[in-house]
């Protein structure tokens, strides 16, 4: 790890704590500091590794507000409890509505049946305006999930740019012994891109943009060709991650046939 202020420093302390403890927003908020506090004190200059600590604290944050992966089932309960009240609500308003407006025993069964369809049009209508407001709640939720993904994957990319950046162009000669335990820099930083690519798919898969999916799996596994062996578990992950990006890259027609290949 490279060495830091001290500021800069205790703030990646309290960063670490709240990620441990799954407070990715309060980790956000204190590896964002950090990155402030680094290129302030080094003339705009930015670390790729608290770049890299700062988007995988973001992508955290995006995968907790996803419905699908990490919705709080208690703000689900709570939504559906509304829902319910409103229902109910409504129900009550058409009973007391009919109460006010009893119909009379002499009124004929056309002058019945037209009150009935304008109880059932205002209900309709108020079910529909309650439908429309979980609509734009629910859409409203899905872009700052987006929003959420988007930065962390800028904030990841730039980690990627820098990290490629001081690499030398040539790949390794051949294979490390022990690639994650390694103090080689060429290697660190290898293993550090491939995180990096890791996350990037990761986000891509979420915000469904699977050819971008698939660039960066591709990317993850040439690396880790280079790290691991072929029999490792690593190079079996991100096979099964290529492939499941390739499989829903529906834009190209080749894509099914190559995903098969790396099954």
């Amino acid at each position: 790890m490279a060495e830091y202020s001290e500021e800069v420093s205790k703030l990646l302390e309290s960063g670490a704590k709240s990620y441990a403890a799954k407070e990715y927003e309060e980790a956000v908020n204190h590896y964002g500091e950090a990155c402030q506090v680094y290129s302030s004190d080094n003339e705009g200059k930015e670390s790729p590794e608290l770049l890299f600590l700062y988007g995988k604290a973001l992508f955290q944050v995006a995968v907790s507000k996803n419905g699908i992966f990490g919705g709080n089932p208690d703000e689900a309960a709570a939504l559906a409890s509304n829902k319910e009240e409103k229902t109910e609500d409504a129900s009550n308003r058409m009973f007391q509505f009919s109460e006010e407006v009893p119909l009379a025993e002499e009124e004929d069964d056309d002058e019945e049946e037209e009150n009935q369809k304008e109880i059932e049009a205002k209900q309709q209508e108020e079910s529909a305006n309650d439908d429309d407001k979980e609509e734009d709640k629910d859409e409203e939720e899905k872009e700052e999930e987006q929003s959420d993904f988007e930065i962390a994957w800028e904030i990841l990319d730039l980690a990627r740019s820098l990290y490629e950046q001081s690499l030398p162009e040539t790949p390794l000669d051949k294979i490390p012994g022990d690639a994650e335990n390694s103090k080689d820099p060429i290697v660190v930083t290898k293993i550090k891109l491939s995180d990096i690519h890791d996350l990037l798919g990761e986000i891509s898969l979420e915000t469904e943009n699977f050819k971008q999916a698939s660039e960066d799996f591709q990317s993850l596994l040439k690396i880790r060709e280079e790290l691991f062996p072929f029999e490792s578990n690593l190079i079996s992950e991100a096979h099964y991650k290529l492939s499941l990006a390739l499989e829903f890259n529906f834009a190209d027609e080749e894509s099914k046939k190559k995903a098969i290949e790396h099954l």
